[in-house]
């Protein structure tokens, strides 16, 4: 990959868990690149209020916290990389208070619909569960996660480049051959 600027957004409370494991073995293999690495779970980011002052003033009239800062890392970005376990089918509550909080940075309202902010940037996202496969898949868990971040990301304007999807963690341990391959994806993009 030509030299880009990547953010890694680490929504996994576990520091040594599978989502952790894999988005530091990406950042290892973005040689050449700048990389912004950032654990949401120990950002400092309240939750919305559903005041809609944001969406005319083009920030939040709450909260001055560390969701802004995120915000100008993802405008600053060429790749986004997303890590977030499977939590209910869903993100966890930490990466969806991020994404309520900067809506007014990702999207604008207009009379035809939603006009995207962030345009022309790539995305991978990253999650895991501890439903073995292929339940995981039958029973909708992980493609579910990644269904959900697809509705935030592609009406900002990312293009999602590659999903990865670990399933049956908590019977299993990835093993150094694996996690090698991820160290390589930021060079296939």
């Amino acid at each position: 990959m030509k030299s880009s600027r990547i953010l890694i957004l680490n929504s996994s409370p576990k520091a040594g868990g599978t989502i952790s494991r894999i988005l530091c073995e990406m950042k290892q293999g973005a040689e050449g690149c700048e990389v912004d690495y950032v654990d949401v779970t120990k950002a400092d980011i309240g939750y919305c209020k559903g005041c809609m002052s944001c969406r005319s003033g083009l920030e939040c009239a709450v909260y001055q916290d560390d969701a802004q800062e995120i915000l100008e890392k993802m405008r600053w970005c060429d790749v986004l990389i997303i890590g977030a376990p499977c939590y209910w089918q869903n993100m966890p509550a930490p990466l969806k208070a991020l994404f309520d909080r900067i809506v007014y940075g990702l999207v604008t309202v207009t009379k035809t619909g939603l006009k995207p902010l962030l345009k022309g940037k790539k995305c991978v996202i990253v999650t895991a569960c501890t439903t073995p496969s292929p339940f995981h898949w039958l029973l909708n868990q992980s493609r579910a996660t990644v269904s959900a971040i697809k509705r935030i990301v592609k009406p900002a304007g990312f293009d999602v480049v590659k999903t990865i999807e670990i399933a049956g963690t908590a019977n299993k341990q990835l093993t150094e051959s694996e996690l090698r391959k991820y160290r390589d994806v930021i060079g296939k993009l």
